[in-house]
């Protein structure tokens, strides 16, 4: 998916671009959720650095013009956005926890980051493979 993502980011398909990361947020949530207990600091790291270079792109591409009244007929696309906005929060905040637990126990940093409940719609769970690769 990322090398999808790359190619609507270079060709300027803001609406594309905006379609593509909303998945891939979907994904790496759904990921979070089921890998949580096999996730390390540095993953969560890399997450982070995902997350900034996603948000970057839907920022150089201005892609928050959907939320303009003037492109009201853009409605599926303003609801993916706000759903990459939601889902781009929700990994911060699942950073944050894991982040800031440094002086908790394992089993307080373990309920700040369960308690997220994604439940993907209509998507079939996947194995996870547990190699960190990240390419969504």
């Amino acid at each position: 998916m990322s090398a999808q993502q790359q190619q609507a980011y270079q060709n300027e398909k803001a609406l594309w671009l905006i379609e593509i990361t909303e998945q891939k947020m979907e994904k790496l949530l759904a990921y979070m959720t089921e890998a949580r207990r096999n996730i390390d600091r540095s993953d969560y790291a890399r997450i982070g650095e995902i997350i900034k270079n996603d948000e970057r792109m839907l920022n150089y591409l201005k892609c928050d013009s959907v939320l303009s009244h003037k492109n009201d007929h853009l409605e599926a696309q303003r609801a993916s956005y706000l759903s990459c906005l939601k889902n781009f929060d929700e990994i911060k905040e699942r950073i944050e926890a894991v982040r800031s637990s440094t002086h908790q126990s394992s089993d307080e940093v373990l309920s700040k980051v369960t308690q997220y409940s994604y439940e993907p719609e209509l998507i079939p769970k996947q194995k996870n493979e547990s190699n960190a690769d990240f390419e969504f």
